[in-house]
């Protein structure tokens, strides 16, 4: 029993053996083709999110941005065609200097400091509805709003 067994495989694997000398060739190109194609598409396919980043996943084959799901810190690997934008979560300083004109229509210098930062659950929605310059379009206009 024991011998018919290793004879089986043994006949298996020459089998195996002369239908790859047969296909050698090809084989070869197509191993060649999948490690140069993992070469060149590596970096669109690994994405790493620094801390205090949140990644958020735009997938234009399927739904557009995932709104119910963030790349929290860490590495990932996606599929080449998604792109992952990535946004600072971190509290975040700005200063603005800004001229502005007194109750008395005389004109005067200020600086305007403010703190903001992202909310994370929400981030899908800010990137779908606003984009990555949420700081100019939203931001900044209501401190000036307020400023006044």
């Amino acid at each position: 029993m024991q011998k018919t067994k290793r004879h089986i495989f043994s006949r298996a694997w020459n089998a195996l053996l002369r239908w790859a000398q047969k296909k050698i060739l090809t084989i070869f190109f197509l191993v060649v083709l999948l490690v140069s194609s993992l070469i060149v598409l590596w970096p669109r396919m690994f994405v790493l999110v620094p801390a205090g980043n949140i990644g958020v996943i735009y997938r234009p084959l399927s739904q557009g941005v995932d709104l119910g799901f963030v790349l929290r810190e860490g590495a990932y690997l996606i599929l080449p065609w998604n792109k992952v934008t990535q946004y600072t979560v971190q509290i975040q300083l700005k200063e603005l200097h800004l001229e502005l004109m007194t109750s008395d229509l005389l004109k005067t210098n200020v600086t305007v400091s403010f703190q903001f930062e992202a909310n994370p659950n929400t981030l899908p929605l800010l990137h779908k509805y606003v984009g990555v310059d949420y700081l100019e379009k939203l931001i900044i206009p209501q401190v000036i709003k307020v400023t006044r």
